[in-house]
């Protein structure tokens, strides 16, 4: 029966963390897996699974940040043994359009049955590429006679190039758990092994992308008949920056209809936690995340809302981040004796 409940991950809603180097940034991390953890992909149940995400983030300001991201898993499944392969394509573009950030991502996971749980390893090469328009000014290229920057004057920052590459490895773990009534799951992730190099200075030895540790965790519990809970946390950390997310989904099951087959809403905080003995901990409050989610069969839409509590609200006038995705899986040709986990993706 519960198995009919999860039509997404127990921690469907949560953040990955912004990084020195602009890193991807979504609230609806389930739908965007491999870049919490590559062995999360191996819980999505189903042939195959099609994705388009796009996040609007700071809406108070003259240009929003955009991202924009596309991905195709492929999955093979024996008795004992899953695994799954999957391609993904994103853009993140800073809202005055002046830098953006491409990159594609393949990830292999494979997964293990141990009696009613599982164990699930992944990896993930990627290739990042960013681009930055030469025309852009700095604060030294200011003309006091025409009151305006002039790109075209001398100034201290002389770039060697307007675009850098660079490759990243991940990698990461994951434990799950399936019963009857009860799912759980726990993992970790290890983003940047290899701490690439980021300049776009040619002589710059010093500018690495550092790496970001990831742990996860969440449950699944079926409350009544057509009512389940999905209560989950992340925490990561990355040289500096931390971040910590909570919450949970309620999800409805709506077995009369011939269209709408499932509706999920939920609430999720997020904290960068900046030291709790000098500050206090909700100082560092960062924003309410509010997901609603529909299912139609193999099919769902979800549109979420960041709600910035943070210190820069001033700012942003309370203006977080927009996110929908769209979200198709062509299921399974015929019924297979995998553990299937009590979620899916």
């Amino acid at each position: 029966m519960i198995r009919t409940f999860m039509l997404v991950a127990l921690t469907y809603f949560s953040t990955s963390i912004s990084a020195d180097c602009q890193e991807i940034h979504f609230s609806q991390y389930g739908e965007t897996s491999s870049f919490i953890n590559p062995a999360f992909n191996s819980l999505f149940i189903g042939d195959w699974r099609v994705a388009a995400i796009y996040r609007n983030q700071w809406r108070a300001a003259d240009k929003p940040y955009e991202t924009y991201m596309a991905f195709v898993d492929k999955r093979w499944e024996w008795v004992y043994d899953v695994f799954t392969l999957s391609i993904n394509l994103s853009d993140d573009v800073s809202g005055s359009r002046n830098l953006h950030k491409a990159a594609a991502k393949f990830t292999l996971t494979y997964s293990r049955k141990f009696g009613n749980s599982s164990i699930s390893v992944g990896f993930s090469p990627s290739y990042h590429q960013f681009f930055l328009d030469r025309d852009i000014s700095f604060p030294d290229q200011f003309d006091p006679t025409e009151f305006a920057f002039n790109s075209q004057l001398p100034g201290d920052e002389p770039l060697d190039r307007s675009s850098e590459g660079y490759f990243s490895f991940s990698t990461g773990g994951l434990w799950s758990l399936s019963t009857q009534k009860l799912g759980a799951y726990g993992g970790f992730a290890i983003s940047h092994i290899n701490t690439p190099g980021i300049s776009f200075y040619e002589e710059d030895n010093s500018t690495f992308l550092p790496m970001k540790l990831t742990l996860h965790g969440g449950i699944a519990a079926q409350i009544s008949e057509s009512i389940a809970v999905h209560p989950s946390f992340i925490l990561s950390s990355q040289n500096k920056s931390n971040n910590f997310i909570f919450g949970s989904w309620i999800e409805w099951v709506i077995k009369d209809s011939k269209s709408v087959t499932g509706f999920r809403t939920g609430l999720y905080y997020r904290n960068n936690l900046g030291g709790y003995a000098e500050n206090g901990f909700f100082k560092h409050s960062d924003a309410m995340i509010i997901p609603i989610s529909v299912a139609l069969d193999q099919f769902r839409a979800t549109l979420s809302y960041d709600i910035n509590i943070s210190g820069f609200e001033a700012a942003s006038n309370n203006k977080g981040g927009f996110e929908i995705s769209l979200v198709y899986i062509v299921p399974q040709k015929k019924s297979r004796n995998f553990l299937q986990p009590c979620w899916m993706f």
